[in-house]
């Protein structure tokens, strides 16, 4: 669809972009660092984009919440069986590892998401006020997501 806007695509590997250093003012992971074969090649992969970005630039990080105990549970386990796109393998990245990032630095860290997306839709009223209590309450390291905010030095 990109492509067909008329925006420029690249097929690249995350350990090696195919980017200049400082190409870039904003980067955006969405679930992607966790299918990594391990914290080598998570580092790897964020020194790349440290790398690519400009000074001051931004780097929003949106992963699974491992300090979610249930969650892990069923991205671990249910959810490979039921929807065969994780594997259960996976090498979740802790909220906590980005208070060291070379490179970059922590902005901030923002939790969100408690409740499945399973809920009926004539429920959803009342469980997404519950969400936004859930949220904004001191359970909110629990969540199931997370996005971290990080600039780069």
């Amino acid at each position: 669809r990109a492509q067909e806007g008329g925006a420029p695509v690249v097929a690249g590997d995350g350990r090696a972009l195919p980017f200049r250093d400082g190409s870039f003012d904003f980067v955006y992971a969405v679930g992607v660092l966790h299918h990594l074969a391990g914290p080598a090649e998570q580092e790897e992969a964020c020194r790349q984009i440290a790398r690519a970005l400009r000074p001051g630039g931004l780097l929003l990080v949106h992963e699974t919440n491992t300090k979610n105990p249930l969650f892990r549970f069923y991205m671990g386990y249910v959810f490979p069986i039921l929807k065969t796109i994780d594997e259960g393998t996976e090498h979740w990245v802790d909220p906590e590892r980005w208070r060291r990032t070379d490179g970059l630095q922590l902005a901030e860290v923002r939790y969100f998401t408690f409740l499945p997306d399973t809920i009926p839709r004539p429920l959803l009223p009342l469980f997404l006020r519950l969400e936004r209590w859930l949220e904004g309450s001191r359970l909110r390291p629990y969540a199931v997501h997370y996005l971290a905010v990080l600039r780069k030095t």
